[in-house]
């Protein structure tokens, strides 16, 4: 592997993506040149031995445990050395509560942590698995697009991922094909690990004022436009970048592919996204997939959908996708996005016995009552029973008129 010499990414590339800079072989002793902190132990026990990310919000290092011998990832985040005593000591008690929740995650499609502490040489530090898949991020930067079916696999792991993070209050805030990971595990493919949860808000605290305000975090391509506005942040803050990855993922470009980051943020903020394109598709196959990706990326956080869950149903059908019949899929009414509505209770009035059986497909609702422990009598009996009252009748008539005579 190699390394740019500048922002220090790992890549197989003889010119750095990101940088456009020649990349230099990934030796321990070339790299020690450029990075200090290679090969320093952290508390007595994590020692870093190769650098495997960098970014704005710290640096990512392959570690070993000492105690155990196991390979582990440790993200450094780095203080600023501006921060008022004040704000730091109220920064050191919220780092220290959101990884403590950001630990008890524990759901198999996400990253886990392992450790957390502040280092007295001036930064904090996180510990999680270390994952041996390739990212999304590298998928996409081959311009390859996927196959729905498999992004809909994909995205289904992922909510299942946001969704114990939402329950636990936890907020992704970049989520980014970066932050994804493919795994295999026990021979199966494409397994999804979501890494980095709650990193975003640790690195603001961490790398800037925590007085400050008008900070913006995330990635520019998925940012929630209340993200732009400094808005209040919710679980619908990491849906809106899911429609925004699952766009990506299908067409091979972003949503708003502006190469400015002015017109991109502009573009989050009041234009409608890209036309959803994939070849070979009709309208009627593309409807399910463009109306999701639309709900997703709603500019009111109160139009997207109500949960994680709901956008993982929805692709859970995507996944068998397209049906013999697109009218038949409630992804096409929105169905499957919206709240479950409690059941109703019955009233006084209405029959607590029958049982009712809501037969719906193209047509208008029907119900069929049919009480408990009875046959709802058939057309062929019900005619039977009228014959013979008929015969009777006549057969009393007939003799009546004998008797006459």
């Amino acid at each position: 592997m190699l390394t740019c010499p500048q922002c220090l990414t790992v890549t197989s590339e003889v010119t750095c993506p990101t940088c456009d800079v020649d990349t230099i072989p990934d030796s321990p002793v070339v790299l020690s040149l450029h990075d200090p902190m290679l090969g320093a132990v952290i508390r007595d026990t994590w020692r870093l031995e190769r650098r495997v990310g960098a970014g704005g919000m710290g640096t990512v290092y392959a570690a070993t445990q000492l105690t155990m011998d196991r390979e582990v990832a440790v993200k450094v985040l780095e203080v600023s050395p501006h921060l008022d005593p004040k704000d730091m000591e109220r920064m050191i008690r919220r780092f220290r509560r959101e990884a403590q929740t950001l630990m008890q995650l524990r759901h198999p499609h996400t990253v886990r942590f392992i450790d957390f502490g502040e280092d007295p040489r001036g930064f904090f530090y996180l510990v999680m698995e270390l994952c041996r898949g390739a990212s999304l991020d590298q998928a996409l930067r081959d311009g390859k697009r996927m196959q729905p079916q498999r992004v809909a696999h994909i995205g289904c792991q992922v909510c299942k991922s946001l969704s114990e993070a939402h329950a636990n209050g936890i907020v992704h805030r970049d989520l980014k094909p970066g932050n994804i990971i493919l795994d295999e595990l026990h021979g199966e493919e494409d397994f999804v690990r979501v890494g980095d949860f709650g990193i975003a808000r640790l690195a603001e605290d961490a790398t800037t004022n925590i007085t400050d305000s008008g900070s913006m975090l995330g990635t520019a391509l998925y940012m929630a436009p209340e993200q732009i506005r400094d808005g209040a942040i919710s679980p619908q803050t990491d849906l809106y970048a899911l429609g925004g990855l699952l766009q990506h993922l299908l067409s091979g470009a972003p949503a708003f592919p502006t190469s400015q980051k002015l017109g991109l943020l502009v573009d989050h903020l009041h234009t409608a996204p890209a036309p959803l394109v994939i070849p070979g598709w009709t309208a009627a196959e593309l409807l399910p997939w463009q109306s999701l990706v639309n709900r997703l990326l709603e500019k009111d956080p109160k139009a997207r959908p109500p949960d994680a869950d709901a956008v993982g149903a929805a692709l859970e059908e995507l996944r068998t996708w397209p049906a013999s019949n697109p009218l038949r899929s409630p992804l096409t009414r929105g169905a499957s996005l919206e709240p479950k509505a409690p059941p109703s209770t019955p009233t006084p009035t209405q029959p607590t016995g029958p049982t009712v059986m809501d037969v719906t497909l193209d047509r208008p609702r029907e119900t069929l009552v049919v009480p408990h422990g009875t046959r709802a009598p058939s057309k062929r009996r019900a005619g039977g029973v009228a014959g013979l009252v008929f015969m009777g009748l006549g057969l009393g008539l007939a003799g009546l008129a004998l008797w006459a005579a």
